[in-house]
């Protein structure tokens, strides 16, 4: 039998009396006995573990450096002309063309101020005329593509030095022999001629 601890009641009938050690002191049941929860691992002990299972991320790849033009100098340039048949001829068609506007837009304007001479008069020519060049370089814009596919790149490449030579000789004819300054009807014709122009 087990003997009775003091200041302990017997257990009730039916009931298991409770459990002692081999030096006869009460032992606590299992179940009694305040279990602690297991620990929770913080931020600081999974981190290690994140860092071993997620692999690096790889190194971006360098910026390759752009390549830099060269720059020529004018005497470069002018050699690279000079060994390219196509690029010499462009550039002579270019000037060709920008020196011949110059100097002939420079005689025409003042011969439609001599015709003109009230600024009224002149402001109104003026705006035909550009409403004119306006309608005609849109025209010329859907056909002008055209004609190099169907005379060849050199027809439309001469297309516009032999416009301006066929007309201008007419006009400085008209300024140096027709006596504009004394004549009304050469004065108009040269005004015309260097419209069409």
């Amino acid at each position: 039998a087990v003997p009775p601890v003091p200041g302990e009641a017997f257990p009730a009938a039916g009931m298991a009396p409770p459990a002692v050690d081999a030096s006869g002191q009460p032992v606590a049941p299992l179940a009694d006995q305040p279990v602690a929860p297991p620990p929770i691992p913080g931020p600081d002990a999974l981190a290690p573990a994140q860092a071993e299972s997620t692999p690096a991320p790889a190194p971006a790849p360098a910026p390759t450096p752009k390549k830099k033009k060269p720059k020529l100098t004018m005497m470069q340039s002018l050699a690279v002309l000079a060994r390219s048949e196509y690029l010499g001829l462009i550039c002579a068609l270019v000037l060709s063309y920008g020196l011949a506007i110059e100097f002939t837009e420079i005689m025409w304007k003042a011969v439609v101020k001599m015709a003109m001479p009230e600024k009224r008069d002149y402001m109104s020519f003026m705006g035909q005329y550009s409403t004119a060049v306006g309608v005609t370089t849109f025209l010329m814009t859907l056909v002008g593509g055209r004609i190099p596919k169907i005379l060849g790149w050199k027809a439309g490449a001469l297309a516009t030095p032999l416009v301006i030579g066929s007309l201008s000789w007419v006009f400085y004819a008209y300024i140096t022999f027709g006596g504009v300054q004394h004549s009304q009807r050469a004065l108009k014709m040269a005004v015309i001629v260097g419209t069409v122009q």
